[in-house]
């Protein structure tokens, strides 16, 4: 968002220019994929939140072209849900409605449209399937097919009841975290819509840093252990007289 004066003259510029206008100064114009006057200034939309984290480095490359103005993050937005849209629309304005239809199909999906008064995108919601991971020995296939032992998802060994005094370790890359985490290398990666495992090299790489990171979260929680048994005797014994 560039926040501008109410009679900065930006705010008369065409949104195409603008954003023309925007991208030079950026190295990389993928960052800007669209412009648009608002209330408050000028408001310019991201592909993703990444790319809105991403484009606030060159915030001041950004301002200068326009002046007294600022450049921010707006945090705020708004998303509206729709149901099945129907293969006829018909156009109404006010209480007289027009006779003209119009066919939607699947091939020529909306991609924009007005509400309450604003140009809106619209994108299609697709159903995503989550990566498939066996509840047995947290695996990521299919858990009526595996006839493995059950394991522990946080502890990287068989499954035990109640906490251990070790580390959290994953079963899939060895390294200093549960089974489930969402964000652990050895994870299947989607591309183009459809999971692609890693190579068998790959995953050896993989195990082999997460064990070394698991060892030093080992060391870690030992010195801590020790450092908390000295300060408790320390406690204990208590002053001499």
């Amino acid at each position: 968002m560039i926040r501008l004066d109410k009679d900065h003259e930006a705010r008369k510029v065409d949104t195409f220019l603008l954003r023309q206008q925007i991208q030079k100064p950026i190295p990389d114009s993928s960052l800007v994929c669209d412009v648009w006057h608002a209330s408050s200034g000028i408001a310019i939309l991201t592909p993703t939140p990444a790319k809105a984290a991403a484009i606030l480095q060159y915030k001041d490359l950004i301002a200068n072209p326009f002046g007294n103005s600022t450049v921010e993050r707006q945090e705020s937005s708004t998303t509206f849900i729709h149901g099945q849209i129907s293969q006829k629309i018909q156009m109404i304005i006010l209480d007289m409605s027009i006779s003209t239809f119009h066919l939607i199909k699947h091939t020529n999906f909306l991609f924009d449209c007005n509400f309450f008064g604003l140009a809106v995108g619209i994108q299609r919601i697709q159903n995503r399937k989550s990566v498939p991971m066996c509840e047995k020995c947290f695996g990521f296939h299919s858990t009526r097919t595996c006839a493995r032992e059950y394991m522990c998802k946080l502890y990287g060994t068989k499954r035990q009841e109640g906490p251990s005094s070790k580390p959290r370790q994953c079963l899939n890359c060895k390294g200093p975290h549960d089974s489930e985490n969402i964000f652990c290398p050895a994870r299947p990666q989607r591309k183009n819509g459809a999971f692609v495992r890693l190579s068998s090299d790959q995953l050896r790489h993989i195990r082999k840093a997460g064990h070394s990171d698991y060892l030093k979260a080992i060391q870690t929680h030992e010195c801590s252990l020790v450092e908390r048994e000295a300060t408790e005797c320390s406690s204990s014994a208590g002053p001499e007289e």
